[in-house]
């Protein structure tokens, strides 16, 4: 998050607050996305990728529709997720396939949920809506098992592990501005490990400011750039024209994205 600061003599203070761990000033949400599609038929299924899992152990929902045109689907409505709390979603990833002129794509939605407590818990069905037509999921059984201080280690290691290796970064040209001066925010995403193309699942929002996108990127293009030490694959994602409009705390909510991480299976 960016707190801009604006006192009575008109002057601007910029801020840097940490959001998540360390330089990480925006929230990022890592998830690998599993994509499928099917041209004749439509589908809505829900699955997870573990139904044991231990106190305090992340896992993943999805719900995917496929077999038809994306742009025909509305009115998502999630399930219940009683006993159980939400880490990170509904966070969307869409494929689109054309065979023999035929349009065929799946969407879907993906939760992160952790278990807190021992027991089973049921996730209920989601439904949405496809050409007027309603579509819901069978319901999915989740069984929460003690937990292992081992396995509590490794989910930490894996997500500090991870919060290390892909963050995003909020620069400004200025701290110190007048009233309607503009302040440049570039935002950038560092990583070392391999990725898919991001998305975005959230834009941050300038209240307070009048923004303007400078050159909206189309393509991420990755250079290598020293940070803290440390060699990364740095992009430019998206850069901003800021001008304020009032004087007073000023805040900018943080960008998120979905960043699909490529992991080669073990054999």
């Amino acid at each position: 998050m960016y707190n801009l600061e604006c006192n009575n003599e008109n002057s601007l203070k910029g801020v840097f607050m940490i959001k998540n761990l360390k330089e990480n000033i925006l929230r990022i949400v890592i998830l690998a996305i599993l994509f499928s599609s099917s041209v004749y038929s439509q589908k809505f299924s829900a699955s997870a990728d573990r139904t044991i899992v231990g106190v305090n152990e992340q896992f993943q929902v999805d719900f995917t529709f496929e077999g038809g045109d994306i742009n025909d689907i509305s009115n998502f409505i999630p399930p219940s997720f009683s006993g159980l709390r939400i880490l990170s979603g509904s966070n969307q990833s869409t494929s689109m396939t054309i065979i023999n002129g035929k349009v065929s794509g799946s969407l879907t939605f993906s939760y992160i949920l952790i278990a807190q407590n021992i027991g089973e818990f049921t996730i209920g069905s989601a439904s949405l809506v496809y050409k007027g037509n309603k579509y819901s999921t069978q319901s999915i059984k989740i069984k929460v098992e003690k937990g292992t201080s081992n396995q509590s280690r490794q989910n930490t290691n894996t997500k500090e592990e991870l919060a290390k290796n892909v963050f995003i970064v909020a620069e400004a040209n200025k701290t110190r501005v007048l009233q309607g001066e503009q302040i440049t925010v570039t935002y950038k995403l560092y990583t070392k490990l391999n990725i898919a193309s991001p998305q975005i699942s959230k834009l941050p929002a300038y209240e307070g400011f009048w923004a303007e996108e400078i050159q909206p990127i189309k393509q991420i293009n990755f250079d290598l750039e020293m940070y803290r030490g440390e060699r990364f694959r740095v992009a430019k994602i998206k850069q901003v024209a800021l001008f304020p409009t009032k004087t007073g705390l000023l805040n900018v909510t943080p960008f998120e994205l979905n960043i699909p991480v490529i992991v080669k299976k073990k054999k």
